[in-house]
């Protein structure tokens, strides 16, 4: 669900509580719990200025000189009984808040869990099209809105609700006018509710929408921030912000003018209550039907009735992001995930095939058509062809980024060994092979953490790799060597030594299958020389698909596929090809002319 697209109920829906609930069900038991310490702590404070109303009518109210030391023992009696009220109130309002949240924050932790597992389910098609600072808002933010629901939305209506009705209760038992003219209020206290919820709905989702907004655009002026400034767009990026803070602006104030009309609507209404209860008790009072103390606990009455509802608008905010959130929510966990269920490959047999390939992202556009082409164990085999002819999207097949969907217009099969592809566990397949591409991303730790990927190796297996990969030099320079914090995406690191990294990375997972992107490109002829050396090792008998344009990297390849709009025109390795004068041939020419011209 995007941010423009707002759910027409202002509740979460059964649906939607149905399935988030059960995941803080090692913490269900104490919401019940929780709700007979608010109906407890609800239950205090309706009696609290019952307390008052005996004090004032009992002990304060005689003036007989010889009942003072009874006064005083009954003025203590009711003193020790409010503050053993408050004690149990302090302790209800405690007890409840903790497994409140307990209850929330153990949704938090496990919706979290799951959606972080979701994530990595999803496939690659999906984040091709959503930001990736949308998806991060929906675990972090989104999670914690729906756990506000129930530690401060829900929590406060049961308790509000119960003391409503303990109110009308006690007050309809002591003195039923009073009670009628407080219940006389109640079409007002509903209408002034619908008048704001009417208004104040639209304004709030609009504010979801703009706020929504202002982050994606300033997550990505941060991302491009060198682009930005290098083109010195300064200015332009900060009337655009400045527009969309405008417009956030005048919505905010729309929403402030509403709750200033809407909070002392209920204060005008108070006074009105509290003025009608003055005058009417105290007639009662002058009639001898009613005593001071009656008065004074039904104004007390007042403001307890009237307080929550003034924080109506604080609370209806909580209850529409929770709303938008937990459609948002559900959403991501009902996307399509990538296969789980599969088998790997015969071993004794890793021959891959594409079988008639033919695939596109959109139905207008094929990227590859009719592609048929093999690689043996132990053979490595070259991509070649001008940008966009489809190379790097055989490689994201062969990961499994893409499916071949027949019902989606495509065609053809990918086997490894005869077993199909889409039947394979995508996994397990995955751990077979190393994937190496120009943009190698690092993760904030150490450079061993980022060869290893954190998983459990040896130390000798990491400097191994590091040594194999022509890394050593340039690793050993550093404070701590690998176990260096190189940071988010190794930015103290230059783009040879990250692309060194790489091929440490794919030397410690030895893997069967090797996959190259590009990984020679934008690199200095000194580190395409040590590339070289580390190619030797990587790809000795081993199976490999390699895209590149360099030569010195394309000559190797036992087979070398020409590509050109998605179709295979040319096949054969570098002799072959040279002597068939093709459109390898004149791209090597092309090549050489640029590096030695006359």
């Amino acid at each position: 669900m995007s941010e423009e697209q707002l759910p027409q109920s202002l509740a979460p829906s059964k649906e939607a509580i149905r399935r988030l609930l059960p995941l803080a069900k090692e913490t269900f038991s104490y919401l019940p719990i929780a709700f007979v310490l608010l109906a407890c702590q609800s239950l205090v404070q309706v009696l609290l200025p019952q307390v008052m109303r005996l004090a004032i009518d009992g002990p304060l109210a005689l003036n007989d000189e010889l009942q003072k030391a009874q006064r005083w023992n009954e003025l203590q009696s009711l003193g020790e009984l409010f503050l053993q009220l408050l004690t149990v109130a302090f302790v209800a309002n405690y007890l409840s808040t903790w497994l409140l949240q307990k209850f929330g924050q153990t949704l938090v932790l496990n919706l979290r869990q799951e959606m972080f597992k979701k994530v990595h389910r999803l496939p690659i098609s999906y984040f091709d099209k959503n930001a990736v600072g949308r998806t991060v808002t929906r675990v972090v933010n989104d999670s914690n809105s729906i756990s506000e629901l129930f530690t401060s939305v829900l929590a406060a209506g049961i308790g509000d609700l119960l003391m409503l009705i303990g109110i009308l209760a006690i007050l309809l038992y002591t003195d039923p006018v009073l009670s009628g003219i407080l219940a006389g209020f109640c079409p007002l206290l509903i209408w002034l509710v619908l008048w704001f919820r009417s208004r104040s709905a639209p304004l709030y989702q609009v504010q979801r929408k703009l706020l929504a907004r202002i982050n994606a655009y300033f997550s990505e002026i941060l991302e491009g921030l060198g682009t930005v400034k290098s083109f010195g767009g300064e200015d332009f990026q900060k009337r655009r912000f400045e527009e969309l803070n405008s417009e956030a602006l005048d919505n905010e104030l729309q929403l402030i003018t509403l709750v200033a009309r809407f909070r002392p609507g209920f204060a005008v209404a108070r006074m009105a209550a509290s003025a009608l209860l003055l005058t009417v008790g105290g007639l009662s009072i002058i009639q001898g039907n009613s005593t001071i103390g009656t008065l004074v606990s039904s104004l007390l009455y007042i403001r307890l009735l009237f307080s929550p509802l003034e924080q109506l608008a604080e609370r209806y905010n909580i209850l529409i992001k929770a709303t938008v959130a937990s459609e948002r929510v559900l959403a991501i966990l009902d996307l399509k995930e990538e296969p789980q269920q599969g088998t790997l490959p015969p071993a004794d047999d890793q021959t891959i095939r594409f079988e008639n390939v033919s695939y596109h992202y959109t139905a207008d556009k094929p990227v590859l058509r009719d592609v048929s082409f093999s690689v043996e164990p132990g053979q490595t085999v070259a991509l070649v062809g001008a940008t966009g002819s489809g190379k790097s999207t055989i490689v994201s097949l062969l990961l499994g980024f893409y499916q071949l969907q027949q019902d989606q217009g495509h065609r053809g099969n990918i086997t490894i060994g005869g077993h199909p592809l889409n039947a394979t566990d995508l996994t397990a397949w995955r751990r077979k092979l190393a994937f190496v591409s120009q943009d190698l991303f690092l993760f904030k730790g150490t450079i061993a953490q980022n060869v290893s990927l954190y998983e459990e190796r040896s130390k000798e297996r990491t400097e191994l790799a590091l040594t194999q990969a022509a890394c050593s030099d340039f690793v050993n320079q550093l404070p701590h060597k690998a176990e260096t914090v190189v940071g988010e995406k190794g930015h103290a690191l230059s783009t040879g030594q990250r692309q060194l990294l790489s091929f440490a990375r794919a030397l410690a997972f030895d893997p069967e299958l090797l996959l190259l992107d590009e990984a020679t490109a934008n690199i200095d002829s000194e580190t395409e020389a040590k590339i070289e050396k580390v190619l030797d090792v990587l790809l000795d008998g081993r199976q490999a698909i390699i895209v590149a344009h360099r030569l010195s990297t394309v000559r190797r390849a036992h087979k070398i596929l020409v590509l050109s709009e998605g179709r295979i025109l040319e096949e054969g390795n570098h002799q072959e090809l040279m002597q068939n004068g093709g459109l390898y041939a004149a791209m090597v020419k092309k090549a050489e002319a640029k590096n030695h011209p006359d």
